[in-house]
């Protein structure tokens, strides 16, 4: 429910292989009731937000204070997207449960995590760690900088660019990691491959914390010279 009047039933199927069936469900249908029916508001970030759940498992998530990682996956919208939403435990005032819905939406559980487009290059996964450098070393505020960030790296003057041998704080550049540029706003993206292979933006830098290891711009964008 959303207020007295705008409320509703959602049914979520959980393969019965999954461990924690309930924390999945409830962060299952709190996805999308977020991000597909706009219960909350269209393109709805962390702003403002406060999200009443029943188990103190999703609040741990929310902080990444949990040691279940199985759930990780099913959380990673509260740590991204929505990171500086308030998250309150509520599981005593459960009588507006039971109401009957004429009209309730049956949905199945999805660990995909949505991906942000990073321009010349693709999809990436933009990861918690991501967004808290970003804030931590941009000093902006965490319920800003998913939104920052998803038009930052779509900004079509971002150049990727390599290094010395000494590359970010002197230290030698991985070889699975690629660095994007944006000069506006003297800010580096660096996207490494997760585990499964999938493009993920881990961290963001400074210019002046890679001082003058800059040695090649690499265009990634179109219309770049």
């Amino acid at each position: 429910m959303t207020g007295s009047d705008k409320k509703g039933v959602v049914f979520v199927t959980v393969p019965p292989v999954l461990e924690d069936p309930k924390v999945i469900a409830e962060l299952s249908a709190a996805r999308w009731l977020l991000e597909q029916k706009n219960v909350c508001g269209h393109d709805k970030a962390g702003a403002g937000l406060e999200i009443f759940v029943s188990s103190g498992a999703i609040k741990k998530l929310s902080r990444g204070g949990s040691a279940k990682t199985n759930l990780l996956r099913y959380a990673h919208f509260l740590r991204t997207r929505f990171i500086g939403a308030k998250i309150t435990v509520e599981n005593r005032d459960s009588n507006w449960l039971d109401f009957q819905d004429e009209h309730p939406y049956s949905i199945g559980v999805s660990s995909e995590i949505e991906l942000l487009e990073l321009c010349g290059f693709g999809p990436v996964e933009v990861t918690a760690h991501a967004i808290e450098k970003y804030t931590e070393r941009l000093g902006r505020k965490l319920t800003r900088a998913w939104r920052e960030i998803r038009l930052l790296i779509k900004d079509p003057k971002l150049k990727e660019i390599r290094f010395r041998k000494k590359g970010l704080n002197g230290k030698t550049p991985s070889k699975n990691s690629r660095y994007f540029y944006l000069p506006t706003r003297q800010i580096v993206f660096v996207v490494t491959t997760s585990p499964n292979g999938e493009p993920r933006l881990v961290t963001t830098y400074l210019i002046d914390e890679i001082k003058q290891s800059l040695i090649k711009v690499i265009p990634v964008c179109e219309g770049q010279a």
